[in-house]
């Protein structure tokens, strides 16, 4: 459709259907106010009444995917790794809306000992307040160990919400608006016997339903809803159905309990009041709406006895993910079953499709497809995952958790935690990922590729739509950290060693102090079996949250791995989706017309703010993301789309039929935007200016190079009276004008070869020159202290060598920053998240620590490891470093590798024009270190 001003006709009917029928147009009784779903591919419907943020709800979303749409760490990026301490283990991090200043609360209730509930700042991952009930209250409740409460909630009104044991509790902050105040028990509603099968049952899951109610399940499948609202959360309103053990099973006590179908999992929800429950034999499908509640479906899939005490209990291990966002996908409910060996199941979640054929003679057709998982092994009769799913698009992802072998005590909640914590041994960790796809062309599942050397052992993994990449805390040779995996190849990309190598002194004194103390103590101790256990993730989520940063829940405590860059998601791809979206949202409301008049509302509603995103995205759009003239078109296009909305919400009620043309207008309106969604043509350095950048790249190294070696003769001559002067004066008289001579061979580059100037990936050679002087003097002084004099003996070995190494160690970052930087200007090749060929200075921080051949690894972490180790003598280390001042080697390791790296990224700050945080990125932490 040829680019076209919006109609004015189409204008003129936004005010006169709103004056006429705003009365009538009342928002419908599920609608909560306006939330935005994030523009990327395959996201489900915002929820309204969830916080807006990253990851608000167990299993990120209430479709329980476990998939985000921010962007995480990607390879070749410097990445912070920090640990925090806490008196329990988060198996969810809830992450709140923001504050004033932009800043948000992490929530999440502790399984432990002591049943606490935390919040931890997000700026700068401490804990805030810890609320313990023992220590709170007169009469606490008794919460014992196990899964109830694993599954919390932030809502959009920053309440953290909980249901476990018999009860329903909400929390908040006690000075409303201020995450830095203490937490509140704001109501405890204990549940009456309706919403339980026996009085041994006890809540499990729960998930918040669109319209700002609470649906919960018991452990003995019993389905509630409630509302959400503080006010009336009241055991009047309680909706409660029978257990799918039937009220005949439930008082009969001769039944063991555990006989009773049973539920070990949460829930997961759509945006029209569906809700999916999974216990040891079925799937069940659930419907609230708004004031009653219908059970619609049970499907039953294939289960034998449970084959690891990992299990919490027989059948499937998995809280059902959901399969398909837009009304015109293929829908499903994905569980992972309970067979020995393991199979993902798909079924279909709302009609079973005209003439489908069940997958064999006598199954439920509702079972679209069943794949068996064998994590790569051909031969293998067993397999586990006690994961969620990961979903995304039609593609999902298990990860492997059977042990090689398992201990038994005879306890079964001191198996699983043992079973837990040994996935921290290589020789017993289990590998293997794997991802399967549906294919809506053959409508039928297929193995798409297999990991078999990943091992999370009992994580919960997580992907980001931004960036392509799976995440998923796991264990190499022992060693916990991130694990990072190209979602549409299954190859592994990077791992990030977590943060602590072993538990802190406070997380040991507490265990110890514990009643599993006797039994842990030996475990987590320096030098006990698995002393990294506090990185372990034991069955914690893995999740994407802010600023790219991946957190998880860990034992006794919580981990974050920060990058020094975020990737950042185009204009160009960010209207592509908004249309999309708008698409949908019209589909959905010509499909709901004209008996369901409240979702035609809300979709109406959708539209408008989904529309809304989609033009703050295209008009923010500049080169390289979006011809921003061309963009113009799809601006007005989309401006026309909103309307159409508005005027479809006001025509709903009294006019179904002119909303339903409303509805297919918008749709119009938005396929004809795509044609402005034009991609800037690049404006890459050209040849001449690469030949400038690549000229004054080497003059850089080059400079370095000569200043560092007059500093390192200085040092070598000082201590034996070789010096007109002192070392100090030596660093900077370039007494063979070694150094002036270099600095006018960098003039003269510039002038030769820098004839077409680069608009970007270097600066003039006065900058470069200052840059690679100062940042090598900065680097000894760094090491050996403010005063070279003082600091430098005759003939030590171990200063020597350490600061040639530690030279070579900076070589080899400018050299692998230097080659990624050639590469990305050609278009050749560069790390994820970066464009090519590199149009800006933002392509350029990506290759900072990028080293895909591990040279920067060898050179700055094995090799100055390896120096020290051999040159310096025990105990003397601090005297002969004394800017590091530690006499161990691994800690002198880690200062000279910082200093190194420090000052190779303030140069290249300088001399490229780029703003990487050097002190987040020197020693993985925040702390003044590097300036």
């Amino acid at each position: 459709m040829p680019a076209t001003s919006p109609s004015r006709t189409t204008v003129l009917l936004v005010p006169v259907i709103a004056i006429c029928f705003a009365i009538v147009a009342a928002p419908p009784a599920h609608s909560m106010g306006p939330c935005v779903t994030p523009l990327i591919e395959d996201e489900p419907l915002c929820n309204p009444a969830l916080a807006a943020s990253d990851w608000p709800i167990s299993h990120r979303g209430a479709y329980a995917q476990g998939s985000a749409s921010s962007p995480g760490v990607a390879p070749g990026q410097a990445v912070v790794a920090e640990h925090t301490d806490l008196t329990g283990t988060p198996i969810t991090l809830a992450v709140g809306p923001a504050y004033g200043d932009g800043h948000r609360a992490i929530w999440g209730s502790l399984l432990g000992l002591n049943g606490a509930v935390m919040k931890i700042d997000s700026e700068t991952f401490e804990a805030i307040d810890t609320y313990i009930p023992a220590d709170e209250e007169v009469m606490p409740p008794i919460i014992p160990l196990g899964i109830s409460g694993a599954y919390g909630l932030v809502d959009r009104d920053f309440d953290f919400l909980l249901g476990r044991v018999d009860f329903v509790e909400i929390f908040g902050d006690s000075t409303p608006g201020d995450r830095s105040s203490e937490i509140e028990l704001k109501k405890r509603l204990f549940l009456p016997a309706s919403a339980f099968c026996r009085t041994t049952d006890i809540l499990v899951g729960g998930v918040m339903l669109p319209d700002r109610h609470l649906a919960l399940v018991s452990e003995q499948a019993v389905v509630s809803v409630i509302p959400a609202e503080e006010a009336d959360m009241t055991v009047a309103n309680l909706v409660s159905l029978n257990s799918e053990n039937g009220p005949v099973d439930c008082a009969n006590l001769a039944i063991p309990d555990e006989d009773l179908e049973t539920v070990s999992n949460s829930i997961a929800a759509d945006e029209d009041g569906g809700f999916y429950v999974v216990t040891d034999k079925a799937v069940v499908k659930y419907n609230w709406d708004g004031t009653s509640l219908t059970k619609i479906w049970r499907t039953e899939y294939l289960s034998d006895p449970p084959i690891s005490v990992l299990r919490l209990g027989p059948g499937s291990g998995s809280t059902p993910s959901l399969m398909g966002t837009a009304l015109d996908d293929d829908r499903f409910v994905v569980i992972t079953d309970g067979q020995e060996l393991m199979h993902l199941v798909l079924m279909w979640r709302d009609d079973i499709p005209a003439g489908w054929t069940p997958i064999a003679p006598g199954r439920d057709p509702r079972i679209a497809c069943e794949v068996a998982v064998t994590f790569g092994d051909g031969l293998a009769t067993q397999s586990l995952s006690e994961q969620s799913v990961l979903v995304r698009g039609y593609a999902a992802v298990t990860v492997n958790n059977l042990l090689a072998s398992e201990p038994s005590t005879g306890v079964p909640l001191l198996d699983t935690l043992l079973a837990s914590l040994s996935g921290s041994d290589p020789l017993l960790a289990p590998v293997g990922v794997e991802r399967i796809d549906w294919d809506p062309i053959l409508q039928t599942c297929s193995t798409v590729w297999t990991n078999t050397e990943v091992s999370s052992p009992n994580g919960i993994p997580t992907m980001s739509a931004a960036t392509g990449l799976m995440h998923a805390i796991g264990q190499r040779d022992g060693v916990w950290g991130l694990e990072t995996i190209d979602f549409e190849t299954g190859d592994s990309v990077s791992f990030v060693p977590s943060a602590q190598t072993v538990c802190s002194q406070d997380v040991r004194d507490a265990v110890s102090a514990s009643t599993l103390g006797p039994l842990l103590d030996p475990i987590i101790d320096p030098n006990g079996v698995y002393p990294q256990t506090c990185e372990n993730s034991v069955f914690a989520a893995t999740e994407v949250g802010l600023d790219g940063a991946i957190y998880t829940g860990t034992f006794q405590g919580a981990s974050r791995f920060t990058p020094n860059v975020v990737a950042v998601v185009s204009a160009r791809r960010r209207g592509t989706v908004g249309i999309a979206q708008c698409e949908d949202l019209a589909t959905r409301g010509i499909a709901a017309l004209p008996g369901d008049t409240d979702t035609a509302t809300e979709m109406a509603r959708r539209g408008q703010t989904q529309l809304d995103a989609a033009l703050a995205a295209v008009g923010a759009g500049t080169c390289p993301d979006l011809d921003a003239s061309a963009a113009a078109a799809s601006l007005g296009f989309l401006t026309t789309a909103r309307d159409h909305f508005m005027n479809a919400e006001a025509a709903v009620d009294l006019f179904p039929v002119l909303a339903a043309g409303e509805f297919s207008l918008a749709m119009s309106d938005c396929t004809a935007a795509l044609t402005g969604l034009v991609a800037c043509a690049p404006t890459p350095a050209s040849k001449d200016q690469q030949k400038c950048v690549n000229a004054m790249n080497k003059a850089y190294t080059k400079l370095a190079k000569t200043q560092g070696k007059e500093i390192e003769k200085c040092m070598k001559d000082g201590p034996k009276g070789k010096l007109p002067g002192t070392i100090e004066e030596c660093t900077t008289a370039d007494a063979k004008l070694k150094v002036s001579k270099t600095k006018q061979k960098t003039i003269d580059t510039e002038t030769k070869k820098c004839t077409e100037a680069p608009t970007f990936a270097t600066s003039d050679a006065a900058t470069i020159n200052q840059a690679a002087v100062d940042r090598e003097l900065e680097l000894a002084h760094q090491i050996f202290g403010a005063d070279l004099d003082a600091a430098i003996t005759s003939e030590s070995k171990c200063q020597q060598k350490t600061y040639k190494q530690a030279r070579k160690c900076v070589d080899t970052q400018l050299k692998e920053f230097i080659k990624c930087k050639k590469s990305g200007l050609k278009g050749k090749e560069a790390p994820v998240g970066a464009d090519l060929p590199f149009d800006d200075t933002s392509d350029l921080e990506f290759c900072f620590g990028s080293d895909p051949k591990g040279k920067i690894l060898k050179a700055c972490d094995t090799k100055v490891a390896d120096t020290i180790v051999k040159s310096c003598f025990a105990g003397t280390i601090a005297g002969a470093l004394p800017g590091c001042d530690t006499n161990d080697a691994v800690e002198a390791k880690d200062c000279v590798q910082a200093a190194a790296t420090c000052r190779v990224c303030l140069g290249l700050n300088a001399a490229d024009g780029m703003a990487i945080n050097c002190d987040a990125i020197d020693d993985g932490t925040v702390n003044g270190s590097c300036f």
